[in-house]
C-alpha cells in the first residue's frame, strides 16, 4: 500500500457465515518478468462492493512482511461478514499468474471481485462436434475453432478469461486453453487458416479446469490480434464464455474492440493412405506411376478461392509429400502433367498447402509422396469461400 496504484491489484471477496479460523495461501505460478517480486497479502473488512470503500482503515490482517519466496501464507480468525483479499507484489509493474487457496474451519464463499471501473466484454461460444471442435494448433483442424478479433486504441494490458460450462458428475472437464496471434498483413476479417511461429503473441497452458486466464499487452501499432479458445484435442465439446477486460482504471468502452470473426469457410476433409497393396503409392509427377495415388474430385459451381491442406498425423514418420490440382478429363489415360493447374510444395513436414482461385469446373486433387512406394496416412482438408462438392475417388481394382 506504499504505492497509489495498490487498489488496481486483483481482488477476491470472502464471505464468512460463522466465526472461523482460516489460512490464506498465495502461490506464484508463472512469472513474466526477469526479477522475482516480493509477495504479500492484505485482508480488508468490506462494508459494500465498491472499490472506494476499500480503504487503509478497513485493513484487518496482513502478512508480516513481503517475501521473495514462491509462496506466502497468512493465518487469521474472521468474524461473520464479508472481506476483501488483496494479493499483491511489493512494487508495481510485475506481470505473472498466481494461485490463491483458503483453508477454513467453517464454510466460506470465495469469489473474484471485478472492479466496476474496468471495462469488460463477454462473448459466448461453443465447441460443436464436427463443426467448431478443432482442438489446439497441434492439429490441422485448429482452423475450425471459433475465432475472435481484438484491437485497442491505446497501449494496455488486457486480461483474457476463458470459462467453460460444468460437466455432468463423473465426467472430466475438457482441457482448455487460449492462443493469441497477431493478425497477418492484409487480414480480411475471416478465419485464420495459416500461421507461423512469429505470429504467436502468447498462449495459456491447457488445463482441465473451469477457467483459464491470460494477460497480454496490446498496442495500436500491433494491429488486431486473433484470440482462439479451444480444447486441447479435437472432438471435445462444451459451451464457453470468453471475456476481455482492460487492466486500466481509465479505460473506456471504446478503447477495446472485441468481436467474433463471423465470416468463415466451407470445410470438408478426407483421410487416406498411400499403400503399395492398394496401388496408391505412385510418387510425384517425376515418376510414370504418379497417377496411381489417392484422388479427390472437386466440383466448383461458383468461382471461389480454395485452400487445400495436406497433413500427416502426429507421432508418425514424416514422408516428403505434396499434391497436385488438375483439370478433370474423362479418361485417366488422357490425364497428363499438362493438366496440372496448381500444386503445393513437396516437403518433409507436418502439412503443405496451396491456395487457388477456381472457376466453375471439375478438378482432381491428387495427393502423393515425392518418391514412389512410400507408405503412410494423411488427411486432405478443403476450405473454400463458397460450398463445393469434394468427394474421394474410389481406387480402381487391378
Amino acid at each position: 500500500m506504499n504505492h497509489k496504484t495498490w487498489r488496481l491489484n486483483p481482488k477476491f471477496t470472502l464471505k464468512s457465515f460463522a466465526d472461523t479460523q482460516i489460512m490464506f495461501f498465495l502461490e506464484r505460478t508463472q512469472l513474466e518478468t526477469k526479477t522475482v517480486p516480493f509477495l504479500g497479502l492484505y485482508i480488508f473488512r468490506l462494508k459494500g462492493v465498491n472499490n472506494a470503500q476499500i480503504e487503509k482503515e478497513n485493513l484487518v490482517f496482513k502478512t508480516r512482511y513481503f517475501a521473495d519466496s514462491p509462496e506466502v501464507y497468512l493465518n487469521a480468525r474472521l468474524e461473520v461478514g464479508t472481506y476483501v483479499i488483496l494479493p499483491c507484489t511489493y512494487n508495481p509493474g510485475y506481470f505473472g499468474s498466481f494461485a490463491l487457496s483458503v483453508f477454513s474451519s467453517n464454510i466460506v464463499k470465495l469469489e473474484k471481485l471485478k472492479p466496476e471501473n474496468v471495462q469488460s466484454v463477454v462473448l459466448k461460444g461453443s465447441w460443436v462436434k464436427d463443426i467448431s471442435d478443432g482442438g489446439c494448433t497441434n492439429f490441422p483442424t485448429w482452423r475450425n475453432n471459433t475465432q475472435f478479433l481484438i484491437s485497442v486504441n491505446k497501449s494496455m494490458t488486457v486480461n483474457v478469461v476463458l470459462e467453460q460450462d460444468p460437466v455432468e458428475p463423473g465426467k472430466s472437464l475438457p482441457h482448455i486453453g487460449v492462443s493469441i496471434f497477431r493478425a497477418p498483413t492484409g487480414f480480411r476479417n475471416k478465419h485464420l487458416l495459416n500461421l507461423s511461429g512469429s505470429d504467436m503473441i502468447t498462449r495459456t497452458k491447457f488445463v482441465s479446469e473451469i477457467s483459464v486466464t491470460q494477460s497480454v499487452h496490446l498496442t495500436p501499432d500491433m494491429g488486431p490480434a486473433i484470440i482462439i479458445p479451444s480444447t486441447f484435442s479435437p472432438g471435445e465439446t462444451n459451451q464457453f464464455s470468453l471475456s476481455v477486460s482492460a487492466n486500466d482504471a481509465n479505460s473506456k468502452p471504446s478503447d477495446i474492440i472485441f468481436k467474433p470473426i463471423l465470416t468463415t469457410y466451407s470445410f470438408k476433409s478426407f483421410k487416406g493412405v498411400w499403400s503399395i497393396k492398394n496401388n496408391t503409392a505412385g510418387g510425384c509427377v517425376n515418376n510414370r506411376t504418379w497417377l496411381q495415388n489417392p484422388k479427390f474430385a472437386l466440383v466448383v459451381e461458383k468461382e471461389t478461392e480454395v485452400r487445400l491442406i495436406l497433413t500427416q498425423p502426429q507421432n508418425t514418420e514424416l514422408q516428403i509429400m505434396g499434391f497436385y490440382v488438375l483439370k478433370f478429363v474423362k479418361s485417366e489415360r488422357g490425364m497428363s502433367n499438362k493438366d496440372i493447374m496448381g500444386k503445393s510444395e513437396f516437403s518433409e513436414s507436418r502439412e503443405v498447402q496451396c491456395s487457388l482461385k477456381l472457376s466453375p469446373n471439375v478438378y482432381v486433387v491428387l495427393a502423393c509422396t515425392f518418391e514412389p512406394r512410400k507408405q503412410g496416412s494423411f488427411e486432405m482438408l478443403l476450405y473454400s469461400d463458397h460450398p463445393c462438392q469434394f468427394v474421394e475417388v474410389p481406387v480402381k481394382k487391378t
